[in-house]
């Protein structure tokens, strides 16, 4: 019976890490990347939102830091002018 605990919660994690990915995907980009360059590693963001103004894009993504956690990470790339700025993991 503890087996099959085990190996239902392993399976569990298993799937919420495929589901979300990893934040490891992050040190594959590049600052100056485009957007379907940084669709094509992490895949297409959870929300997207824009500011005109500042002609920014902001790329809202949940990824899992470690398959332990019970809950994805919220993660943002932010895009001006089409371009790859900055990026990183949005507090809590």
């Amino acid at each position: 019976m503890r087996l099959l605990m085990l190996v239902l919660s392993l399976t569990l994690l298993a799937c919420q890490t495929f589901k979300y990915g990893r934040v490891s995907d992050f040190n594959k980009l590049n600052l100056g990347m485009s957007r379907p360059e940084v669709e094509a590693i992490l895949g297409q963001p959870d929300l997207t939102q824009a500011n005109g103004d500042l002609h920014e894009e902001y790329m809202y993504y949940k990824k899992m830091r470690h398959s332990s956690y019970s809950k994805p990470n919220t993660w943002l790339v932010t895009l001006r002018d089409g371009r790859v700025v900055k990026w990183g993991e949005v507090g809590p």
